[in-house]
């Protein structure tokens, strides 16, 4: 009876599920959020500008910046929200999508920081005083041109092989994932709202995107433990184990200091090629001997 009443359960959790992911790839939605992108881009110069001409009313001039590339930095935080989302969505596929969409999202956050570290130069620009802001941008650049290249050649080296050993299994395992997608989307969406308010109206600077890939490490090792109901071969589990490791580093990236994060996530991009390139090769060993 128990048991019976948590199938219940989890299909309809898998049903909500299912009805958010439709609506998040249905095109006109997509459109919609790019197009919401473009205005809010457009929105914030408009309101940089009028608090420049000192046309805003107080309680809006104290929350809007006078540096006009907030407005991009801006942009970028909301497309990495929408990467994100689409990230939580991906956590129901495999381990290896999942993965790759954790490291472009990382890659984008560097690119985020290259605009915010530009956004801080004096002006009227002057060389020797911006001189530490132009290196750092620069590295924030290549690192996000280099971990961008590294999920390219990773994307190509994954080989999808279902590690249950029958149809039903391997349904069960996706409606798990897909429960633990739409826990992290509650998440998401409660920890956003909450970090919105405390750093509008309480000046707490939460940082966001930190808090949340931490509960994501979580969440990662959490599907690799219930992998081992369905599979304990040991390169599977090393390898995943291993990709959970990837996420750890990431993590400690995001609250490294400058240049040393930069190392951090190259060293995780190339961690995750080595580690697929001998997964690949111990998996075409062992499907060439089961053939013999």
């Amino acid at each position: 009876m128990f048991e019976k009443s948590i199938t219940n359960l989890t299909f309809n959790l898998c049903r909500i599920y299912d009805s958010f992911h439709s609506l998040w790839e249905d095109r006109k939605f997509l459109k919609s959020t790019g197009t919401l992108i473009v205005f809010s881009f457009v929105f914030i110069l408009f309101l940089i500008e009028l608090k420049n001409w000192n046309f805003l009313p107080p309680f809006l001039n104290d929350l809007v910046p006078a540096n006009h590339f907030f407005a991009i930095e801006f942009a970028f935080t909301f497309l990495l929200i929408i990467e994100i989302m689409s990230m939580i969505f991906v956590l129901s596929n495999s381990v290896s999508t999942s993965l790759a969409k954790q490291f472009e999202i990382f890659s984008l956050i560097l690119l985020r920081q290259a605009f915010k570290d530009f956004g801080e130069f004096t002006e009227p620009f002057i060389w020797d005083e911006n001189i530490h802001q132009v290196i750092k941008m620069l590295a924030d650049t290549f690192g996000a041109l280099i971990i961008f290249s590294a999920v390219v050649f990773f994307k190509q080296m994954q080989k999808h092989i279902n590690i249950t050993k029958s149809d039903t299994d391997q349904l069960g395992f996706v409606r798990i994932k897909k429960v633990l997608s739409l826990f992290m989307i509650v998440i998401f969406s409660l920890a956003g709202i909450y970090s919105l308010i405390s750093n509008l109206f309480f000046d707490m600077h939460i940082h966001f995107f930190k808090s949340f890939y931490t509960s994501l490490i979580f969440i990662d090792i959490l599907i690799i433990l219930i992998s081992l109901r369905y599979n304990y071969l040991y390169i599977i589990v090393f390898r995943n184990s291993g990709f959970a490791l990837a996420t750890v580093i990431l993590r400690l990236a995001l609250t490294a200091p400058a240049y040393y994060n930069i190392g951090l996530g190259i060293f995780a991009s190339l961690f995750i090629i080595g580690l697929s390139f001998m997964y690949n090769k111990f998996i075409k060993l062992r499907l060439e001997d089961t053939n013999v």
